[in-house]
């Protein structure tokens, strides 16, 4: 709202001869009391204008009283004390899930069981590691639960009926694609447990998704979809029908804070198949960047951090042969592998792997 200057009308009067030199030296004080005034108003709607674009671009300012300044560097980022486990399940009975001390690779506590994991499954630790959220079969009820546990120990909790749920770096949300609801990504706020809904811009009915990833921020949903490779099997004697390969799946941005609105994203340069062979794995280190593994080469997998916008690969890490990646903590510097001697800890750059624990179907870190 623009300010209007309302000017004081005061009447015109002579001052007497003796007091002339006396208002000539109040007219200069009150003319240097304008300018600092001028100068003091400037500053300050330069400031105004400064903080928010500061603000967009590099987030809130670091608060004194907490001391708080900027996020941990991944360099000297600490190696998270616990994580959780699911067991493989044995014959005709549910494997155990487990916290573990990452130290001693002793079991701290249990906190129930559950079925080995469906492919779409999102077994995963809250930011602030209080709480585990995994999905699970409801056989009676013909549905697939996602169920968050305390970590401290206590029942679990159905929050939703999906799979593949995924936390938002900040905690405060969840995506998940709703079980029966085909070809929607569904956007769940935790506090209140609102959930609002996205039709996913598939091009024909055949086209799923294959993997979802936040973005550093808790702004934006990073969707890869595609159109799987069918499997020909028919009777003896019989040709299996030669189909064309399905193309190469493409990225989808969704803006989670407001009106869904979608924004195609350029493939991933340098990287055969572009986002074909790329498993999503989280947010990565820095703003506007997954974490993603790479299994185009036959050397073995990667893992990459990808810049989105312009599909930049800004560094990879060989994962060590004969390991798959279970999980990652949330700084995205410590890694759990999967290994025939058990489960690993893996902490780039140092290279050196270490045996924490028994093997696991799937683990959060």
């Amino acid at each position: 709202m623009t300010r209007e200057r309302r000017w004081e009308v005061v009447p015109l009067t002579l001052p007497p001869p003796a007091d002339a030199e006396a208002l000539f030296k109040e007219a200069k004080r009150r003319e240097r009391r304008r300018r600092i005034t001028v100068v003091v108003v400037v500053l300050a709607v330069a400031i105004v204008a400064v903080v928010p674009i500061a603000y967009l671009v590099g987030g809130a300012p670091a608060s004194k009283k907490t001391g708080t300044h900027s996020p941990i560097s991944p360099a000297v980022a600490g190696i998270p004390s616990f994580y959780v486990v699911h067991a493989p399940t044995a014959t005709g009975s549910p494997g155990a899930i487990n916290v573990v001390d990452t130290s001693t690779g002793q079991v701290i506590r249990a906190l129930g069981s559950a079925y080995d994991p469906y492919l779409e499954n999102g077994f995963q630790l809250s930011p602030d590691r209080f709480t585990l959220y995994y999905t699970r079969l409801n056989q009676a009820a013909q549905t697939i639960e996602i169920v968050a546990v305390p970590v401290a120990g206590g029942p679990g909790q159905v929050v939703a009926h999906g799979i593949t749920p995924l936390l938002s770096p900040d905690g405060t949300k969840m995506s998940f694609e709703p079980y029966g609801q085909p070809g929607t990504i569904a956007i769940m706020d935790l506090a209140t447990r609102k959930i609002s809904a996205a039709h996913i811009p598939t091009t024909s009915q055949s086209q799923v998704v294959f993997g979802t990833s936040w973005l550093p921020g808790s702004r934006q949903l990073l969707v890869t979809i595609g159109t799987p490779i069918s499997e020909c099997s028919v009777a003896p004697g019989f040709a299996c029908q030669t189909l064309p390969p399905p193309t190469p799946p493409v990225a989808k941005l969704l803006n989670a804070t407001g009106p869904a609105m979608w924004l195609q994203l350029p493939a991933p340069k340098t990287i055969d198949g572009g986002w074909t062979n790329l498993s999503l794995q989280g947010p990565g280190p820095e703003a506007g960047t997954v974490l993603a593994t790479n299994n185009a080469s036959t050397s073995g997998s990667s893992i990459d951090t990808v810049q989105v916008a312009t599909g930049r690969v800004l560094s990879s890490m060989q994962i060590p042969t004969g390991t798959s990646l279970l999980a990652r903590d949330q700084s995205g510097t410590h890694f759990l592998l999967s290994g025939s001697n058990g489960t690993a800890l893996w902490s780039p750059p140092r290279g050196a792997t270490k045996i924490v624990g028994p093997t696991a179907a799937e683990a959060a870190w």
